[in-house]
């Protein structure tokens, strides 16, 4: 019976290298014992081999791979570089791992190119669409240096420095968000409910205090208002507001001009920038890159419009024979960005600055979100609780009214 009759089952495993350096993964295999030649084959002492649970399928994001799928994807490959494997043998391990979806698939492509000839580099850019922008220009850069591991954790981190701040945004304007949700709900039924009460017989002929009177107006208003079309119109205008500001988001130049003058949440996104730039030249840099090539690098893999703009200044800069430190001031870098790179190119030390700009903008960029978060719930109760005073002003002004008439 041949080996294509029997249902392949995965099996997780740990090995070494013929280097003695660690490895771990997953391998389709019809039985253990045939997984256990497999790995053989491959030049790995088995340490550990056991069954695995089925892959999770792929998941899609805009037609490219998820990001959790690229990174997983990236950091094994990163691996199974550094243990010395050809890179078209550690893909097909990287496959072996995943039955179907969009990964699979495009790993196998990969691969394809790969068998026909083309460098890896060539192969990945041929698939463009499913990677990052600047996921091809790395590596082609990595195997130059002789050290395409290295860049690719490297990136892995700067993706995942990415998604943490992405996520911390999202997560200080989550709470006000649902606040303010809750209580237009709330106001919606006062106002529906509550404030007609101001309408009963015993306020009857006398002259309702203005605040009052601007309440029943309001309520008139939203009463006559059908509920349940309302209801629907809100959902509607929500998505198209979630739409539009995707589409803004996706486009660096409208984005930029909107956020960036905001107060509070444009100085996290700012410092947010600085961050990523200065990690993704840094990234190039210990690819072997030259600086120039670098900063283009990191232009491509950010996206700002305005950081575009003070990279090319600083490209000028160098091939004007200039110091760094003589570029013009940027629309977003601020002077001390250049001149710690000048100062670091002067002492062979241009990384390790980079490097150092990138972790002190990311942990002022975490202050502030920090602070955000601190100060804009605050904000947003503060102005609901004056909301709510006034409304309940409106409801007893005519009872005082009426007291202080009496009395």
């Amino acid at each position: 019976m041949t080996e294509a009759a029997h249902p392949l089952s995965t099996f997780a495993y740990r090995a070494q290298t013929s280097e003695g350096q660690a490895i771990s993964g997953t391998i389709d295999a019809a039985d253990q014992a045939d997984a256990d030649r497999r790995l053989a084959g491959l030049h790995l002492r088995v340490i550990e081999l056991q069954p695995a649970a089925p892959p999770l399928r792929s998941k899609l994001w805009y037609g490219k791979l998820a990001a959790d799928d690229f990174l997983a994807f990236n950091q094994q490959l990163a691996q199974l570089t550094a243990a010395g494997l050809p890179v078209e043998r550690g893909l097909q391990m990287i496959a072996q791992e995943i039955r179907r979806g969009k990964l699979r698939r495009t790993i196998d492509a990969v691969t394809a190119d790969l068998e026909n000839g083309k460098t890896l580099p060539q192969a990945v850019d041929a698939h463009r669409g499913k990677f990052p922008p600047l996921y091809a220009r790395l590596i082609d850069a990595g195997i130059r240096a002789g050290n395409l591991s290295a860049v690719l954790l490297n990136l892995g981190r700067h993706l995942t420095l990415v998604r943490r701040m992405q996520a911390a945004v999202w997560r200080a304007l989550a709470y006000p968000a649902i606040v303010l949700l809750a209580f237009a709900a709330i106001f919606f039924f006062v106002m529906t409910h509550v404030v007609p009460l101001c309408r009963m017989p015993l306020f009857r002929g006398m002259q309702l205090p203005a605040i009052t009177q601007a309440a029943l107006d309001v309520s008139d208003f939203l009463g006559g208002i059908p509920f349940w079309p309302t209801l629907a119109a809100a959902a509607v205008l929500g998505m198209l507001i979630f739409l539009t500001l995707g589409l803004i988001g996706r486009d660096p130049n409208i984005s930029e001009h909107l956020l960036l003058p905001l107060p509070l949440v444009g100085a996290v996104l700012r410092r947010n920038l600085i961050a990523r730039w200065c990690d993704a030249v840094g990234l190039g840099v210990d690819a072997g890159m030259d600086l120039p090539a670098a900063i283009e690098l990191a232009d491509d893999a950010i996206g700002s419009p305005g950081l575009k703009a003070d990279g090319q200044a600083i490209i000028a800069a160098i091939s004007n024979g200039r110091p760094i430190s003589a570029s013009p001031e940027g629309k977003i870098l601020p002077p001390m960005v250049p001149a710690a790179m000048d100062l670091g190119a002067t002492r062979g030390q241009l990384s390790q600055a980079l490097h150092s700009l990138c972790a002190g903008y990311q942990q002022q960029a975490e202050m502030r979100l920090a602070a955000l978060q601190a100060i804009l719930t605050p904000v947003v109760l503060l102005i609901l609780g004056l909301f709510i005073a006034l409304l309940m002003f409106a409801l007893i002004a005519p009872l005082m009214a009426m007291f202080g008439a009496i009395l």
